[in-house]
């Protein structure tokens, strides 16, 4: 007969072994469980943020006919959400599937743009427009049409010997130059709703108060044009101080529409919202 003598010492280095191979079972389970979750995890981004296949806008509406129907003018049938349907069924593109074709896609259907499309603007309508023309042909004077381009600081003095050369130039980026709070400068405030509703087409009238003969810039950020049939004008108050623009919400323009406003002798700044319905058959898209 044959005795095995096993050590204490030997029972504890057997003991921190399977130990250690615990540990580690329960690591490489908690690795695969985390990797399993980071590629679930991107998995559902990719398709939650990638875009529809062929590139399709949610905001554009192919004309094309029904498949397998040669009898059909391609002006006769839309797909809307994916589905052939007469084009009866969709009163705006009655009304406008003439006026609002911007275009043709590669397979040869027409582009509807329910909206309409931004006005064609020529150099010559008047000396802001041509000025805007003039930047954009070469690649100068960025602050004459974008309000991210902060323009020259104002000068006070040189505005009040030129009222004029200061409201005739168009400087988006005004609405950043409000005065200083202080005792004697007033705060510039609206006169009259900060919010409307208007349908494409129409204009409404925007007012603030200022200091008296003070310059005022409005600016829309989300399309529209003033009377310079720009996105942006200064206009001079009056004895009262007394700003107003008329807006108007030209083609292309729809939903909300933001106008800010300031004054470089008045502090603050005064913003306005305009909510931009496309008029239909009947009723309107919201």
């Amino acid at each position: 007969m044959e005795f095995v003598i096993v050590s204490r010492s030997h029972q504890r280095v057997s003991l921190r072994r399977k130990k250690r191979s615990r540990s580690f079972g329960m690591v490489s389970r908690n690795v695969l469980i985390a990797l399993s979750l980071l590629a679930c995890s991107g998995l559902t981004a990719w398709l939650f943020f990638r875009e529809p296949a062929g590139g399709d806008k949610p905001s554009l509406v192919e004309v094309t006919p029904p498949k397998g129907d040669d009898s059909a003018s391609k002006t006769d049938w839309v797909i809307v959400g994916g589905v052939s349907r007469p084009i009866s069924d969709v009163p705006l593109l009655v009304e406008q599937k003439r006026e609002s074709l911007s275009g043709v896609d590669n397979s040869g259907s027409r582009i509807v743009n329910p909206y309409g499309g931004s006005p064609k603007l020529v150099a010559t309508e008047n000396k802001q427009i041509e000025a805007a023309h003039e930047a954009i042909a070469t690649g100068t004077q960025s602050q004459r049409i974008s309000p991210t381009v902060l323009p020259e600081n104002f000068d006070a003095e040189s505005f009040r010997r030129s009222p004029e050369e200061y409201i005739s130039k168009v400087e988006p980026g005004r609405v950043w130059q409000s005065a200083q709070p202080g005792e004697e400068v007033p705060v510039l405030i609206a006169v009259g709703p900060t919010f409307q509703k208007m349908n494409q087409g129409e204009s409404v009238t925007l007012r603030v108060r200022t200091a008296p003969s003070s310059p005022v810039t409005f600016t829309s950020f989300d399309m529209g044009a003033f009377e310079n049939r720009l996105p942006s004008i200064t206009a001079l108050a009056d004895g009262e101080g007394i700003a107003e623009a008329i807006f108007t919400a030209t083609t292309g323009t729809h939903h909300l529409v933001n106008v800010l406003t300031a004054s470089p002798l008045a502090s603050g700044t005064q913003r306005f919202q305009l909510d931009v319905a496309v008029p239909l058959a009947s009723g309107a898209l919201k």
